[in-house]
């Protein structure tokens, strides 16, 4: 019997989805397109990965999530071009990743290099933080996060918050 991971999967407009995969990977190439699909590898604080699409603001995808990240510290003597017109979180600092488009969480092991099911701590975390939210009230879109009230700094912005 294969091996299988538990995943949740996050697509626009809809609440969270559990679902068990043997290839977090190759569902993931097949949620955002297919073979040609290019992906991207967000980490998270908790050990929690993000599989998403790599050009998801070329392809002109709306925000579905912003998740909370803390931005790593920069090591003295590296210099970091910031590609977000500003929007970046100060390293050390709490900030988010916006996720465009489609996307899946996993756990990763560092170790093995390898994906791991979530936990159930992790299903819980992630149900929560990511699922259940009314709309924006500037655009009608989800929320990114618990607790948030418009979905992005630019709908805030729009509104005056």
């Amino acid at each position: 019997m294969p091996v299988t991971y538990k995943i949740l999967v996050c697509r626009m407009g809809a609440g969270p989805e559990l679902v068990e995969v043997e290839s977090p990977f190759k569902w993931a190439k097949k949620l955002l397109g297919g073979e040609d699909a290019y992906i991207e590898v967000a980490y998270l604080d908790d050990g929690v990965q993000i599989f998403l699409d790599e050009d998801g603001i070329g392809k002109g995808l709306g925000i579905n999530r912003l998740i909370p990240a803390r931005a790593p510290v920069v090591p003295e003597g590296v210099f970091v071009i910031d590609m977000t017109d500003g929007r970046a979180a100060p390293p050390g600092t709490i900030g988010y990743h916006e996720i465009r488009g489609d996307f899946i969480l996993t756990r990763h092991n560092l170790r093995e290099d390898e994906p791991e099911s979530l936990t159930p701590e992790d299903i819980q975390k992630y149900t929560t933080l990511l699922g259940g939210l009314p709309p924006c009230p500037n655009c009608g879109n989800k929320p990114a996060y618990a607790g948030a009230v418009y979905c992005g700094a630019e709908c805030a912005a729009e509104a005056g918050a």
